[in-house]
């Protein structure tokens, strides 16, 4: 059920993330950062596939496709850095699967006009590599009467993944994720 960076605070008690604009205000033990600038650095480090995301904005349309989310509470600046005071999330999508064609599509429907698409597929390139592209598209009208508090944002990534010997593995993905709206 979490389709967004902000249903974490639901599943996992001691965290508390909120949508400041297109930034996320993430605290985990009360732990966190107000500021949601470019010019300030976050008490709760966010890494997307083992990448270590300066920025909350980044995080925030990469809630699709995804292998898991780990919430790690607590001071990680051993594994994380200074930027980890307060915990760390991690977002890990799913790789690309060798020998197997498949994918999925969902969509969704919601008040204020709203519509969420989400969809996946994986194409084998041969026995030892493969390839998958997922993509999200979601469209709301805004809460407040003015039309602000929307959500309108795109996101997709490609990732390819090699095995041409048993100890040797390439992967490689790109993202791309566009904010808009009045949010």
């Amino acid at each position: 059920g979490v389709v967004q960076a902000t249903d974490i605070a639901r599943i996992s008690p001691g965290v508390q993330i909120t949508q400041g604009g297109s930034s996320l205000q993430i605290y985990i033990r009360g732990a966190g950062d107000f500021a949601t600038t470019g010019y300030s650095n976050p008490a709760v480090a966010q890494a997307y596939d083992g990448i270590f995301a300066a920025r909350s904005q980044f995080v925030a349309a990469t809630f699709f496709d995804l292998e898991r989310v780990e919430v790690l509470k607590g001071p990680q600046g051993t594994l994380y850095g200074r930027n980890s005071t307060g915990g760390a999330i991690n977002i890990i999508p799913v790789q690309p699967k060798l020998g197997e064609f498949g994918g999925y599509v969902t969509a969704g429907v919601q008040n204020y006009s709203g519509f969420l698409g989400e969809g996946a597929l994986n194409v084998p390139l041969g026995e030892d590599a493969a390839i998958r592209v997922s993509a999200q598209g979601v469209t709301r009208d805004g809460y407040l009467s003015d039309g602000n508090d929307d959500d309108k944002h795109f996101a997709m990534r490609v990732q390819f993944k090699a095995e041409p010997t048993e100890d040797l593995t390439f992967r490689v993905g790109a993202n791309y994720q566009h904010l808009g709206g009045r949010g």
